[in-house]
């Protein structure tokens, strides 16, 4: 197996093609078919035990496919026979979950997932449910409009499809491997990389420390070639190979199933909803406007956190205009924006690109790929607009060094108008949460610096959101984020990307309500006392 994990021999000369690189890497893992290394599978990413890994693994191994959460027969009803209510009651509704043999589940930690939405109009909220741990989960949400409504509820993911991704993270780290690629004017060679500091088929003292450059821990194998060394680190991509791991033929299938879109949970609860005495149809926009509300209270919000009526979200502690699309120039002028993340990232770019028709610039040697630094300026509003996408872990095809927190954020000057919008989430959750904790704490790092340097500067972060592929450890994602940025609570604006995507139904890796949220987001942006 030493040649699945090693470095790939490449034939002498200029690096041209990447993909032959891949292609040889790719071909190796084939033949070899799994990673063996005892040292790679005994070393932990984080020596301490997070508390959800703690109560998920403290199940044994499955293997009995037939135990595991059903939506097939699982049920949902009403917490009270009632389905009348008046706009601003709240309702609550109870799902028992069973296994697919039709018993009834005695234990929580299956993820549910439940929303509203209007049988003739195009509103929607979101529910926030509570697991009682022994099969039975409630669901409450308020209702702020009149009309016909429907219940929503699906399966998200299963107790034991979490057991078995804890484990595989703990043991192979990753569900995606990663492949760096070193190139000079005399050698090219591939080799695995990772976020922590056991790669497979390397010591550690056969490693390349490649943190400082990727701004977050990154570690590739060292380069067997004499013409090469760690400085010649140009490329990196993922593998899309499938490994074999070591679990039971159960949890294989169940990771497998995992990716599933919806499982709905059968039911048919139909809510009638009136108008209160005095006529209201729908619950009272709040009067504070979004740009007045204090950073703070933006990550103190319980959920649901707003709603959709006629497709327009409304938040419950701020207002936000029906027409929230329309511009306000007076806010861009003088204005620079960063967006910094991943490809939802660049869709919010694209959106404000669209809005004020600036002159693009695309820097790079790939032009065209879209994860290419843009820049976007409109001169007579001394306007700038800039995507860049963050640091490795990046699941991408063979691409160039990305930008590391320090990049991004050491780079902004001590004085000027900067609003930068954050959302590092999907390209994390093949990893073992403690990358994406290791990535937390050194943006962390770089904004303390910049805000003493530049006090007046925006920051807005956008936590997880709902995606079939890619949500599993969300909220566990969202934990971290709130922890991590505690004492920064007044200078960073949370924007609750969650909540919203649970009520429109999205499950999509770009959400269909991308654009609107980029224009809710700039309405706590637009006109803020900096």
């Amino acid at each position: 197996h030493a040649s699945v994990h090693r470095s790939q021999q490449i034939t002498r000369g200029k690096y041209s093609k990447h993909k032959s690189i891949f292609d040889k890497a790719k071909n190796a893992d084939k033949r070899c078919g799994g990673v063996l290394y005892t040292e790679f599978l005994a070393s932990p990413p984080r020596e301490e035990l997070y508390p959800f890994e703690i109560f998920y693994l403290s199940d044994p191994p499955l293997w009995d496919e037939s135990t595991v959460a059903s939506h097939q027969y699982s049920t949902i009803g009403l917490y009270r026979s009632n389905t009348t209510f008046v706009v601003g009651d709240h309702v609550s509704v109870v799902i028992k979950m069973f296994d697919r043999k039709g018993r009834p589940r005695l234990t929580g930690g299956d993820r549910l997932k439940v929303w509203l939405k209007d049988m003739k109009f195009q509103h929607s909220i979101g529910a926030n449910i509570t697991d009682f741990n022994n099969g039975t989960y409630m669901a409450t949400t308020v209702l702020p409009w009149a009309g016909t409504v429907r219940v929503m509820a699906t399966l998200r993911q299963s107790r034991e499809f979490f057991r078995t991704l804890a484990y595989v993270h703990r043991v192979f780290k990753c569900t995606t491997p990663f492949y760096g690629a070193y190139s000079n004017s005399q050698a090219n060679e591939s080799v695995p990389c990772s976020p922590f500091p056991v790669v497979p088929g390397y010591q550690k003292s056969e490693l390349c420390n490649l943190t400082l450059e990727n701004g977050s821990p990154w570690f590739c194998g060292r380069p067997s070639k004499r013409e090469l060394n760690c400085s010649d680190y140009k490329l990196f991509s993922l593998s899309r190979l499938n490994i074999t791991m070591p679990i039971t033929p159960a949890e294989d299938e169940l990771l497998k199933q995992g990716t599933r879109q919806n499982n709905f949970i059968p039911g048919n609860i139909i809510l009638n909803v009136t108008a209160t005495k005095s006529g209201l149809t729908r619950l009272p926009d709040p009067n504070v406007p979004c740009n007045k509300v204090s950073p703070r209270s933006t990550w103190h919000q319980s959920e649901p956190t707003g709603y959709f009526y006629h497709k327009v979200w409304k938040p419950f502690l701020c207002f936000v205009p029906d027409k929230v699309e329309q511009l306000d120039e007076s806010c861009l002028r003088n204005v620079h924006m960063i967006f910094n993340g991943d490809s939802n990232s660049r869709y919010s770019y694209n959106r404000m690109k669209s809005k004020v028709q600036c002159t693009e610039t695309v820097f790079g040697k790939h032009a065209q790929y879209y994860h290419a630094p843009k820049t976007c300026e409109k001169k007579l509003w001394n306007l700038s607009i800039q995507h860049l996408s963050h640091s490795s872990p990046f699941q991408a095809g063979w691409v160039s060094l990305l930008n590391s927190p320090g990049k991004v954020l050491g780079t902004v000057p001590s004085e000027g108008r900067y609003v930068i919008n954050l959302h590092p989430f999907l390209h994390f959750t093949s990893h073992h949460i403690s990358a994406y904790e290791r990535y937390l704490r050194a943006v962390r790092d770089e904004i303390i610096r910049l805000l003493h340097r530049n006090p007046h500067v925006l920051i807005i972060l956008r936590p997880p959101y709902v995606y079939v592929l890619g949500d599993a450890w969300a909220q566990q994602f969202t934990t971290l984020q709130k922890e991590i940025f505690m004492d920064l609570q007044d200078h960073i604006i949370y924007f609750p990307f969650w909540d919203i995507t649970v009520a429109s139904g999205d499950t999509g890796i770009h959400p269909q309500c991308n654009e609107h949220l980029s224009d809710v987001m700039f309405q706590f942006t637009c006109g803020r006392q900096q």
